[in-house]
């Protein structure tokens, strides 16, 4: 019986593969990436470079015929993720034609990889390593084993490997670090704050995917040091290939509130709530859910505005807020607590925020 591979044939296998991306990627067929890499401002990533980056060749076996030469069994290298089965029963390459980028944990191991098309490729853009023993995406964050060798005090997270790369490029003492084609989940929010940052930048597409997935990242992170920073229809890896690092860094340092951030993009999907009663509404329960779910210590101050934005009384607003949180914390309230005058529970939520918010004592 076959025993299955372990953990570090595993991990051993991953180190072989990306170093046969790698010399592809600087060898005579990698032109093509090379140009793709050099014009959107990445040229660093074909010299010494911290991120672990080649090019997986088009045909359908190389890899898996350089990982067999080494010693590799077939049960290795599809447990790695490496390889698949074809429909006709033959062990296949699984990234083709695609630029690898190295995902790493927190120990530094390299436990799977992300890799992208060429401008004119076939979808997925992005295609992941599949689950396996090592490499969960709902998981693991690219980028996170390289910001583990040299702390840094401000984390931003980003969409995808080449934004968590142009931000270490605009701000070489930043961690960067993306998601891998998936929503934040708790457990890579728990990577996050084990990292114990000063502060977390949300920096997300400006597209509606975008901003779905910065709401869904305040919401997960529940974290009053998380700010934002938003440009329409421009990731941070565009804002690199278009405005250069000094730009990208300018726009990282303008970061805000994630709350603030959100209420913007709601405000904007309500542009006739200053015409509409029903509008004005509309937008106020939406915006009330938001700050319910992610929870900023200023929500005093995102009442007003709320109020200001919609033309709607205080109170009605405060109560509207209350009401969220209430429904939010549904599940730990007892029947009775839901029966008080909604009133004094707007008041009573008011009061607490206007503390939350107001300046604690110099240390």
């Amino acid at each position: 019986m076959t025993r299955a591979p372990s953990r570090d044939q595993l991990i051993a296998a991953n180190e072989d593969a990306a170093e046969f991306y790698r010399r592809h990627l600087l060898g005579p067929d990698g032109a093509g990436p090379r140009r793709y890499l050099t014009q959107r401002g990445f040229a660093t990533l074909l010299n010494d470079t911290p991120w672990t980056v080649g090019h997986a060749p088009a045909t359908w076996t190389p890899l898996h015929d350089h990982l067999s030469e080494l010693g590799y069994s077939d049960e290795a290298q599809l447990g790695a993720g490496l390889t698949s089965i074809s429909r006709r029963g033959h062990m296949i390459d699984r990234f083709r034609d695609r630029i690898t980028f190295g995902i790493r944990d927190q120990q530094d191991q390299l436990v799977g990889f992300t890799a992208r098309t060429g401008p004119v490729g076939r979808d997925p853009k992005y295609l992941n390593t599949p689950r396996t023993d090592l490499f969960d995406k709902s998981a693991e964050l690219f980028g996170l084993g390289e910001a583990t060798r040299s702390p840094a005090q401000t984390c931003v997270l980003v969409e995808g490997p080449l934004d968590a790369i142009a931000v270490t490029i605009a701000e070489p003492a930043t961690a960067a670090q993306a998601l891998c084609g998936t929503a934040l989940t708790d457990k890579h929010a728990r990577l996050l704050r084990s990292a114990s940052h000063e502060q977390l930048i949300l920096a997300f597409d400006g597209d509606p995917a975008g901003a779905r997935g910065l709401d869904n990242a305040a919401s997960v992170m529940c974290d009053d040091r998380a700010v934002a920073v938003r440009r329409p229809q421009q990731d941070p890896a565009g804002f690199l290939a278009n405005e250069g690092p000094l730009a990208l860094s300018a726009a990282l340092s303008s970061a805000r509130p994630a709350a603030e951030v959100l209420l913007e993009a709601h405000l904007a999907k309500w542009p006739d709530r200053l015409d509409s009663a029903e509008a004005a509404i509309g937008c106020l329960r939406e915006a009330a859910t938001m700050i319910a779910r992610i929870r900023p210590a200023d929500v005093a101050a995102l009442a007003t505005r709320l109020s200001h934005e919609t033309r709607l009384p205080t109170l009605t607003v405060s109560t509207e807020l209350a009401d969220a949180l209430n429904s939010r914390d549904s599940t730990r309230m007892s029947s009775t607590s839901h029966r008080v005058d909604r009133e004094h529970v707007a008041l009573t939520h008011m009061d607490r925020w206007q503390t939350r918010s107001a300046p604690g004592p110099q240390r």
